[in-house]
């Protein structure tokens, strides 16, 4: 659900509070920046410091709702996508759930994310649901090499559903032709 026009014209103030630097003020910032995703697409004129945002490596909640806001306003690919694959590899779950989704939003466009994505996949402690967006991205990319399959049909036996789920999905949406094959026995 997005605000769209009802939120435009919040988009300048809650813009500036991105801005302030004011340590006292943070809480304010992580807020600002979650509403201004809520506005979506409308909201487009705060990229720019919402991307500087995302580069605050102290402030986890703050990268937190500054990439979820990114997800949902969207914008340029070639801006986006090499912010949401660097987060691929961070330490806060959060972070590599929601730079997962916003692959995702670009389809074929996403393409250059997927050894990322497979290096994520391997991570052995990986989260479940981190696990599932991953996957959910190679997913929504679609048809590529299809010496990917055997990778992904090592998930079909996950001890998660969602996991199990999302995996199933990607090969049928990478390999249809091999998802007939990947059934575990």
């Amino acid at each position: 659900m997005a605000l769209g026009p009802l939120g435009n014209p919040a988009v300048p103030a809650l813009t500036e509070y991105l801005r302030n630097s004011d340590s006292d003020l943070e809480w304010l910032r992580i807020q600002a920046a979650g509403c201004l995703g809520l506005i979506g697409p409308e909201a487009k004129a705060a990229l720019p410091e919402l991307l500087q945002c995302v580069d605050r490596k102290e402030d986890d909640g703050l990268r937190m709702n500054s990439i979820g806001a990114l997800v949902r306003i969207g914008g340029d690919p070639s801006v986006l996508l090499p912010v949401f694959i660097s987060n691929l590899s961070e330490r806060s779950s959060e972070l590599r759930d929601w730079a997962a989704t916003g692959i995702g939003k670009y389809g074929a466009d996403a393409a250059s994310a997927i050894p990322a994505l497979i290096e994520g996949l391997s991570k052995r402690d990986e989260e479940a649901r981190v696990l599932s967006g991953e996957l959910k991205a190679i997913g929504a990319i679609g048809p590529t090499t299809n010496d990917i399959v055997p990778f992904l049909r090592k998930f079909l036996k996950y001890p998660h559903e969602g996991v199990r789920m999302a995996a199933t999905n990607a090969l049928n949406s990478v390999a249809p032709q091999f998802s007939a094959q990947a059934a575990p026995n």
